[in-house]
C-alpha cells in the first residue's frame, strides 16, 4: 500500500477537531503520519491533537485571523510540507480541522491514482457543493509526492497558493480530478466564491472575460462577494502581477478557448445556466 502523510491545518478547532481526528484514524488505509499545524490557537485544539497520538504538532506564532486563500496561509501549510519531506511519502493530503472524511477516503483517492498513471492531484467532494470534476478541493486534496518535488517543490506565497499546483498539472498534460462518489462533510459553512479570489485570478493571468464571468457568478451567490472579487481583480500592483508568464498564457489559451465552445453552443449556454441554477441552490447565503 503506497504511504500517505496527512498535513492538517488548524486554528480554534476544539469543537469540531475529535472528529476529524477520529475520521482519519480510523480510515481504512490509515496515513503513515498525521502533521497537525496549529495557528496559534487559543482553545483545546493541541491538547486535543495531543490526545490522538498525532504524530506531529507543529505550533506557529499568531497571525491575524483570516480565512482561506490568503497568502499568509502558505506559511502554515509549507511547515507541514517541510516535516512530509523529511519523511518523503508516496503522497500527502491536506486536510482541514473542520472537514471529516468518509471511512474509505484515502483508500479510494489511492485507488483512482493506480488506475490512471497522469492522476497527480485529486480530492473527494464536500456534501452539499457542486462538484467541477477538474478542480480538486483544497481540504482533503491528495498529491503525488514525486510529481510534486519535480515541478512544485513548495507552495507558492500568494494569494494563488491553493490554485497553483492543478492549473501547472493541467498545463503539463497531467490530469487533476474531484471525485463525487468520494465524500467529506464541512462542519462548518464554507465558500464557494470567495471575495479575495479576484487577486489569485490576476495572479494566475486569467483571461480579463473570463474574471469578469466569475465575479458576475460571485455576485449571483451573494452580491458584496462578487463586487468585491472584481474590486480585488481590477487591483494594479506589482505583487499582483502573474508568478508564472507561461501558466499564465496557457490558462488565457485555455479560457478563451473555453468561451468560444460556449459562445457557438447555445445548447452549452443553457446547460450552463441549468448548472449555475442548481449551484446557487446548493449553497445558503
Amino acid at each position: 500500500m503506497p504511504t500517505v502523510d496527512v498535513i492538517l491545518l488548524g486554528w480554534n478547532d476544539a469543537p469540531s477537531l475529535p472528529k476529524v481526528l477520529q475520521s482519519l484514524k480510523e480510515q481504512t488505509a490509515e496515513p503513515q503520519r498525521i502533521i497537525y499545524v496549529d495557528d496559534d490557537s487559543t482553545d483545546d485544539s493541541r491538547e486535543i491533537a495531543e490526545s490522538f497520538d498525532v504524530d506531529v504538532i507543529i505550533r506557529l506564532k499568531r497571525k491575524k485571523r483570516v480565512y482561506g486563500g490568503f497568502p499568509i496561509l502558505t506559511e502554515n501549510v509549507n511547515a507541514g510540507l517541510r516535516e512530509v519531506k523529511r519523511d518523503n511519502p508516496d503522497f500527502f493530503m491536506v486536510a482541514a480541522g473542520d472537514v471529516v472524511l468518509e471511512r474509505c477516503y484515502i483508500e479510494k483517492l489511492l485507488n483512482r491514482f493506480e488506475l490512471d498513471e497522469k492522476l497527480v492531484i485529486a480530492s473527494g467532494v464536500i456534501e452539499g457543493e457542486h462538484n467541477v470534476p477538474t478542480a480538486p478541493r483544497g481540504a482533503g486534496r491528495m498529491h503525488c509526492m514525486s510529481w510534486w518535488e519535480k515541478h512544485i517543490k513548495w507552495y507558492p506565497f500568494g494569494f494563488l497558493w491553493e490554485s497553483y499546483a492543478p492549473y501547472k498539472a493541467q498545463s503539463l498534460g497531467y490530469r487533476t480530478r474531484s471525485f463525487s462518489d468520494i465524500r467529506m462533510v464541512a462542519l462548518r459553512p464554507t465558500r464557494p466564491y470567495k471575495p479575495i479570489y479576484g487577486y489569485a485570478m490576476r495572479q494566475l493571468g486569467y483571461h480579463p472575460l473570463y474574471a469578469i464571468l466569475r465575479c458576475f457568478m460571485g455576485f449571483l451567490y451573494k452580491p458584496e462577494n462578487g463586487v468585491t472579487m472584481l474590486r480585488t481583480y481590477r487591483t494594479k500592483s506589482d505583487i499582483l502581477e502573474p508568478i508564472d508568464p507561461d501558466l499564465a498564457r496557457w490558462i488565457k489559451h485555455e479560457q478563451m478557448k473555453h468561451l468560444l465552445q460556449y459562445l457557438s453552443s447555445p445548447a452549452m449556454i443553457s446547460q450552463k445556466l441549468r448548472n449555475l441554477r442548481v449551484r446557487l441552490g446548493g449553497f445558503s447565503g
